[in-house]
């Protein structure tokens, strides 16, 4: 990492809202984290998702829906964020603190400029680069394929002395999750702090819709700790219908950016303040990969339990496995963890250590593990365990915790192993070399 970088921590952009997190015991470790139940840089919402962080398997954050819907999960120690209106599904607009300590971006892969995952493997390296007031902007890659685009870029801070309200301040983009503008919600916090109406936002020249569905960044550690050097974002969009794979494709892609006060790890954030300048705008051109699927119909067995590898989502920067079980017990809510050939545990979403929010991942029946790399010839992966949450009503602290006493956590650790072969898309075994 360059230097002066060494402590800038690599988090999941947080909007906070008001939410009940109850502290689990998992196994024989359990960090307890903390939400602010009031922040100045957050919408009003109800209480959300409850959120868990074990560390009895690599430490890792869970975040579970309401009615035992859907499940987030981030390697390594990074902060889950909640969604505003207190639905559970992981949603960020502005940067914020990290409520605990994550380790350095470089630990995960996390480098938009160095690259991690397929998705970086096979995107197009861009390196256009933008300056405008006392602020640069580098659009680093990005790849594309039928239903997803993921985009890795950098920020930085060319201004001395920076400041908002008194303190340090660094430079985060503005995301939202409307079609290209901010949806209502997000619009009136814009309009409550002078921030205009700009969000991060992709377009092409067909007037496709896309919307943002995943997005990582970079916040400095503290007052003391302001980064040096750029500091590293990722973004992913899923356009409104599907894009027709081909050799080119323009695409547009708008960076707002506004000024955020660098406070302490547990501080309470400040308000945001607008930048001074326009938009980053960049126009590039690059190709849409098509994603073939491959039927495959394996079944596997460990400790009782069959799981059936369904098909195979063959895409050059996704590529997913689908597996299907029936859940062990009704009591719970079932998640499978992918073992070796999957990528990041099987559940970066975006092919890189970006997770997104679950939502096209049912929580029983199907779920879609990230393979390591596209499938060639003959390939294998395991699931490595599944992991059973307690169907409790976690919006009430204490009916919670007697529910889960009552029900408790569970898991059955396999593997399962699947192996399979891939035919070569022309026909037959794939040319040898």
């Amino acid at each position: 990492m360059e230097q002066g970088r060494e402590k800038t921590h690599t988090t999941r952009r947080t909007l906070s809202m008001p939410a009940l997190v109850v502290a689990v015991l998992v196994a024989c470790a359990v960090a307890l984290l903390a939400v602010e139940e009031k922040a100045e840089a957050t919408f009003p919402g109800k209480n959300g998702g409850m959120a868990h962080a074990s560390t009895s398997d690599g430490a890792i954050y869970s975040l579970l829906e309401s009615g035992g819907g859907a499940k987030t999960e981030v390697a390594g120690g990074h902060q889950p964020s909640f969604s505003s209106d207190g639905n559970g599904v992981v949603r960020t607009v502005f940067g914020g603190a990290s409520a605990r300590e994550a380790p350095s971006g470089t630990s995960q892969g996390f480098r938009p400029s160095g690259g991690a995952g397929p998705a970086y493997r096979t995107s197009e390296k861009l390196q256009l680069t933008k300056k405008e007031a006392g602020a640069r902007v580098t659009l680093n890659w990005v790849y594309a394929e039928e239903n997803y685009v993921s985009i890795g870029y950098q920020v930085e801070n060319l201004k001395d002395k920076r400041q908002v309200a008194g303190h340090p301040a660094e430079l985060q983009p503005i995301l939202g999750f409307g079609y290209g503008k901010p949806t209502l919600r997000e619009e009136e916090y814009l309009k409550k702090y002078g921030l205009g109406t700009d969000i991060v936002a992709l377009t092409d020249e067909r007037g496709t819709k896309f919307r943002m569905v995943d997005n990582y960044g970079t916040i400095s550690e503290g007052p003391g700790n302001v980064a040096k050097g750029p500091l590293e974002n990722l973004v992913a969009f899923r356009p409104k219908e599907a894009l027709k794979p081909g050799k080119d494709r323009d695409f547009r892609l708008q960076v707002p950016l506004y000024e955020r006060a660098v406070v302490p790890l547990q501080g309470k954030e400040l308000p945001p303040k607008s930048f001074p300048g326009e938009p980053f705008v960049f126009s590039f051109d690059v190709p849409v990969h098509a994603v073939r699927v491959v039927d495959v119909n394996r079944k596997a067995t460990a400790k009782g339990v069959t799981l059936r590898l369904d098909r195979v989502i063959d895409s050059p920067g996704r590529p997913r496995a689908v597996v299907c079980y029936q859940p062990p017990d009704d009591e719970h809510v079932w998640f499978s963890y992918g073992g070796a050939g999957t990528f990041l545990g099987g559940w970066s979403t975006s092919g890189w250590a970006g997770t997104g929010s679950m939502r096209g991942i049912p929580p029983a029946k199907c779920q879609k593990l990230m393979l390591r790399a596209p499938a060639e010839g003959r390939t294998s992966f395991e699931v490595r365990m599944l992991e059973g949450w307690p169907r409790c009503p976690y919006k009430d602290p204490e009916a919670f915790e007697a529910c889960y006493e009552e029900i408790g956590y569970r898991t059955i650790r396999g593997p399962w192993r699947f192996e399979f072969r891939v035919p070569y898309p022309a026909g037959g075994d794939r040319p040898a070399g």
